[in-house]
């Protein structure tokens, strides 16, 4: 999704500029395209709306083309209605932003946009929510100089260069980069927290980085620009390194690949956490169908978020939903009255599953609990085989 939605956003800007230049309405119904997938890929697309309407003003000539313009934005509407009642009730849905909404207090709105800086920059820190990169100390400040200022000579070039000719191609790439950000920042402050450096931002980042390459073509040396895309060249291997020298053996193929070799017709799983969504990936790559539940149980609604700190705040809630999981095993895994339970041991609010568990007379664990990943931070997990006593 995060990856995704660079590219998709890219093509809906260049097609958009395209038809600003050019008037062929094939552009036109290819930035409605790109738009459309750019918007179900994720919420964060509204910003680049204000980035459309900002380039067709600046353009001056959407009189001649208003028409045009408005089958486009009316098709993109009309084409969002199916997903319009999800949008809205994630609007009140206050929970998926309840883990992101600690960083954006904690930094606010200049930090935040510094470590959107940090995370674009080859060789800079990554935000606290990527685990996994260790970074020296010049990290973030370093290579964030660095290109921050390869991104001002960059919109500096394009100014000096293109304007006179060509106001629309030199504004294009700073309005990308700049009006999402800031349309982000102005309603996580007044509305609601939305930015979240290092996820959403990544919108951008094509922007971002043809105008750190325009920055570096506007150095009127050679002798000058051969040593900065050379630094350039050993930042980013140095980010790709931290990238490619993680260890991603374990996880949820290894889960699946543990429970497959023993799993049995009519067995269920048990998830915590967010581990659900790609073990049932993986455990269909292996060709198994097995039933899923989800502990809370109210997290198979919503599998890419739970709300750890509301959850612990009601022990007496979890305690009833590992008896109810228990419970549900107990249909559910008949005749064989087996079934897998995926534990992240490190989080808090899987303690009442586990004790539960351990506490009830007729269950029993056909082997040793199998530890995967490291077994330490918060991301190792152990897959429990229980089976119920005959």
């Amino acid at each position: 999704m995060y990856t995704l939605l660079p590219l998709v956003s890219l093509a809906s800007i260049y097609f958009l500029v395209r038809y600003l230049q050019t008037s062929q309405r094939r552009y036109i119904v290819l930035c409605a395209v790109a738009t459309i997938l750019c918007l179900y890929t994720h919420s964060f697309t509204f910003f680049l709306l204000p980035v459309h309407l900002t380039l067709i003003l600046f353009e001056g000539g959407w009189q001649k083309r208003w028409k045009d313009l408005a089958v486009m934005y009316a098709v993109v509407g009309f084409s969002y209605l199916p997903w319009l009642p999800v949008f809205l009730l994630q609007l009140k849905n206050k929970d998926p932003i309840a883990w992101f909404s600690l960083f954006w207090q904690d930094w606010g709105p200049l930090e935040a946009v510094a470590w959107t800086l940090s995370s674009f920059s080859p060789g800079g820190a990554q935000p606290p929510i990527v685990d996994g990169f260790n970074v020296p100390a010049f990290g973030r400040v370093g290579p964030a100089c660095f290109f921050g200022v390869l991104v001002v000579a960059g919109v500096a070039h394009l100014i000096k260069t293109r304007w006179s000719r060509d106001r629309l191609g030199a504004l294009c790439f700073s309005a990308y980069m700049i009006v999402p950000l800031a349309c982000s920042v102005i309603s996580s402050v007044l509305i609601s927290p939305n930015y979240l450096a290092g996820r959403v931002d990544q919108m951008v980042f094509p922007a971002f980085c043809v105008i750190a390459a325009l920055g570096i073509c506007a150095v009127p040396s050679w002798n000058l620009r051969w040593p900065m895309v050379g630094t350039m060249l050993i930042l980013s291997a140095l980010t790709l390194q931290q990238f490619y020298g993680r260890d991603f053996a374990w996880g949820a193929r290894e889960v699946s690949d543990f429970i497959s070799a023993r799993i049995q017709s009519g067995d269920p799983i048990v998830c915590t956490g967010l581990t659900r969504t790609s073990l049932t990936y993986y455990m269909r790559r292996h060709g198994g169908r097995a039933k899923m539940f989800s502990y809370p149980r109210d997290t198979a609604q919503h599998l890419g978020y739970q709300n750890n700190i509301k959850l612990l705040e009601n022990p007496d809630y979890l305690a009833a939903e590992a008896q109810g999981i228990i419970n549900d095993m107990r249909s559910a895994s008949a005749p064989g009255g087996r079934f897998f339970v995926v534990l992240g041991y490190a989080l808090m609010v899987n303690k009442p599953l586990w004790e539960k568990l351990s506490a009830t007379a007729d269950l029993e664990l056909l082997e040793p609990p199998s530890y995967v990943g490291p077994q330490n931070g918060n991301n190792g997990v152990v897959v429990l085989r229980y089976q119920f006593k005959k």
